[in-house]
């Protein structure tokens, strides 16, 4: 399991500084954590994920296949939504006229 606490600040495009302070931690303790140096304890975990709007699994790097829209951006949100409205005809149509985008 890797701890992929930078991939989520940066993704927030929050800073070590910021998650402390916001968190009332230490920046030398946020850096630990990035570094892999030590590891939150459970309640401490649970916290920064709620911070980053992730689930634990996800910070803790463990597969999941739920996507988590609090993640994507205004434009990747609005799509997945109009995707999961479609019926099956209309998502063969998106599908093929998609493939034809990366071809």
């Amino acid at each position: 399991m890797e701890f992929k606490l930078i991939n989520y600040l940066e993704k927030r495009g929050y800073t070590q500084k910021k998650m402390a302070n916001d968190l009332n931690l230490s920046t030398s303790l946020v850096n630990q954590y990035v570094k892999g140096k030590c590891f939150p304890d459970y309640t401490m975990l649970c916290k920064i994920a709620d911070y980053l709007h992730v689930t634990t699994d996800e910070l803790l790097g463990r597969d999941t296949d739920i996507i988590n829209l609090k993640m994507l951006d205004e434009s990747e949100s609005y799509l997945i939504k109009k995707i999961l409205q479609m019926n099956k005809m209309q998502i063969e149509k998106t599908k093929a006229y998609v493939m034809g985008l990366t071809e």
